[in-house]
């Protein structure tokens, strides 16, 4: 495992990184502080000595109605040398793994629930599941989808195994080149790619996206991994521009048409998540294959789609992409970077 491995490993593990931000919002958790950017934080004393919880963080930046918690609790440990006002040791440790577990997102193997992944999203109350149609490992096999009734019945499963049935499930529809529900597996699969629909009038657009997030939600989807607000701006770029996957140059266009698709996705109870933070529109290289250095081409410009979206109250999530910037960061790139919050 290399060092960037490690350290992302050890993020996990000390809850110092969050890979996605529900709201918007990134939560440093030590030992004796709570850093929060961009939302309220409601520290409370406890009300007696055997109290549970201390702190509860309120997350005020967006509406999320599908099962995200905007009310999480830290578990309090009151000092003093009284036995009876200390919790135990293995009921932190266990709070500590459910907060851990509940930041995390996975992908596993099978068009059904094995009894270890089921015990696995309720033991450790796992925060989420990402599927895919594409096995790298045997083509010749669906890794998560293959149909819609077979889909439909897997987000079911999926959805019982959690203990208070919230558990986000994800895929990437995005349209064109980028959507994982294909025709071939029954589903509608012609979604257009963002370049051709910002070439449409509004009404088409949310006619398009309307028609999305009802399939989504018709198979039970709850968080789609969409829409791109990368900017075009590098006619050379390979994972952006040449699939047509951003809705243009402008930060105004590119938010316009990224707040009606998630207009729409919210309407039927989806959440989004804009992508890819800082921004992936000036890159040459592709971050799905390795290490891709947007030093010396990534602009300012590119935040611009988030602010605006931020400033209308549109985000629910942001995916951070696997970019190294030096000018802001020298050591990591933007995943394991806190400069970036």
């Amino acid at each position: 495992m290399n060092r960037w491995g490690k350290e992302m490993l050890k993020s996990i593990t000390s809850i110092a990184t969050v890979l996605f931000y529900i709201g918007c919002s990134s939560i440093d958790f030590k030992e004796d502080t709570i850093q929060n950017s961009g939302n309220s934080v409601n520290v409370q004393q406890a009300p007696s000595k055997n109290s549970k919880y201390l702190l509860v963080y309120n997350d005020t930046s967006s509406n999320i109605n599908n099962g995200v918690s905007s009310n999480i609790g830290i578990p309090y440990r009151p000092i003093g040398n009284n036995n009876s006002s200390v919790i135990e040791e293995e009921t932190f440790k266990e709070d500590i793994k459910e907060k851990i577990g509940n930041m995390l997102m996975v992908g596993f193997f099978g068009t059904t629930v094995s009894q270890e992944m089921c015990n696995d999203i309720r033991d450790y109350n796992l925060g989420g599941v990402i599927l895919f149609d594409y096995n790298p490992i045997d083509k010749s096999k669906p890794k998560n989808i293959y149909s819609k009734a077979q889909l439909k019945k897997l987000t079911e499963q999926l959805r019982s195994c959690s203990k208070d049935g919230k558990l986000l499930i994800a895929v990437d529809q995005e349209g064109g080149k980028v959507q994982r529900l294909k025709s071939k597996y029954g589903f509608y699969g012609k979604f257009p790619k963002a370049g051709i629909v910002s070439r449409s009038s509004d009404d088409k657009v949310r006619y398009i996206y309307r028609q999305m997030a009802m399939e989504l939600d018709e198979v039970g989807i709850n968080f789609n991994l969409a829409p791109v607000v990368d900017l075009a701006i590098n006619k050379n770029n390979v994972v952006i521009y040449k699939l047509g996957r951003s809705f243009g140059s402008s930060p105004q266009k590119v938010a316009h048409y990224a707040s009606i698709f998630m207009d729409e996705m919210k309407n039927y109870g989806i959440i989004t998540s804009a992508k890819h933070f800082p921004g992936h529109g000036s890159s040459l290289g592709d971050t799905h294959q390795g290490f891709v250095d947007v030093t010396n081409s990534w602009k300012e410009i590119e935040l611009e789609p988030y602010r605006l979206l931020n400033y209308n109250r549109k985000l629910d999530t942001v995916m951070v992409a696997h970019v190294f910037n030096r000018n802001i960061d020298p050591e990591y790139p933007a995943t394991l970077s806190k400069k970036n919050n």
